[in-house]
């Protein structure tokens, strides 16, 4: 678990682990994290103030927490800036472990969203291009790896992270990636990312990040990884290339032909169940990253009917 994934300090990026409690209040799990020599602070609304890019922050979150009595039961950990090297993951798994020992659980309602800066592709357009159309054809594969070790649609999903496909979709010959008004107002633009989506640009303007919102919260560190390790993967291969836009292109033009047919089924174009292999095969780094995507994917299916 303690081991670099292979981006280094290629990306910057950080997490949110949404989790429940209904022992302990956040004021007792704040304490309990001082003999963990973590980097933590205990700030209730603490996105109201300067932003903390230097240490984890623990706080209430409006889906999960319950307030009994001016008390929280559980919450959130946002985390510090991260990189990829040894350090980021040993504060990842002491975090795992100080809820776990706290009595915290995943829920229902639990997120464990991950925003990644992606300031060196703010002047690609083809970046968002490619990125848009992977949406449209990978959406359901993608949220199925996202559901990690909870293997459930989460209540929230559709408030908080939205399927965006059949809009993408429909707007597509409505989009011009190659304006550069369409980059300027992509975090206000309605016929593309928004807010409540399972990717979304509102930190764009002000700290130049995506945030990713379909995973499902974890407490196991490796699956947290392994979330983090698949968005900066999916992102590094479309900024890198490598994600074929001309095949995206043919299967996008194949469903506007025949929507009921094609676009409900993009299956018919790639071997039996062989969809989401055909995406890891184009990001993944190396074959350990590959093998743990398609472990993760395959104990997903095998959990849910989804």
């Amino acid at each position: 678990m303690e081991k670099n994934i292979g981006f280094n300090d290629k990306y910057k990026f950080g997490i949110e682990i949404e989790f429940a409690n209904d022992e302990k209040i956040l004021d007792e799990i704040y304490y309990d994290s001082l003999k963990y020599f973590i980097p933590i602070k205990f700030q209730i609304n603490h996105k109201l103030y300067l932003n903390f890019f230097n240490r984890w922050i623990l706080d209430h979150d409006l889906s999960v927490s319950k307030n009994i009595n001016g008390k929280y039961y559980g919450g959130e950990v946002s985390s510090r800036i991260l990189t990829d090297d040894i350090e980021s993951w040993k504060e990842l798994k002491k975090i795992c472990k100080l809820l776990k020992s706290n009595n915290s659980y995943i829920d229902t309602h639990c997120g464990g969203h991950i925003n990644i800066d992606i300031s060196s592709y703010l002047n690609n357009p083809k970046f968002f291009e490619v990125l848009y159309k992977t949406i449209i054809v990978y959406e359901d594969e993608i949220s199925k790896f996202y559901m990690g070790d909870m293997y459930k649609i989460r209540d929230s999903k559709e408030k908080y992270a939205k399927s965006m496909k059949d809009r993408l979709f429909n707007n597509i010959n409505k989009v011009n990636f190659y304006n550069k008004d369409f980059i300027e107002n992509i975090r206000e633009n309605s016929l593309s990312f928004r807010i409540e989506d399972g990717i979304n640009f509102f930190k764009l303007y002000k700290s130049s990040l995506m945030e990713i919102r379909y995973p499902n919260s974890s407490l196991n560190p490796n699956i947290i990884q392994n979330n983090i390790n698949f968005s900066l993967s999916l992102i590094s291969a479309i900024g890198e290339d490598k994600i074929d836009l001309d095949f995206l292109n043919y299967l996008i033009k194949a469903a506007k032909k025949n929507k009921e047919i094609f676009y409900n089924d993009f299956n018919n174009y790639f071997e039996k169940n062989k969809k989401f292999d055909y995406l890891i095969n184009q990001i993944s780094l190396n074959e350990n990253s590959k093998n743990n995507f398609n472990s993760q994917y395959q104990k997903v299916l095998k959990k849910t009917s989804y």
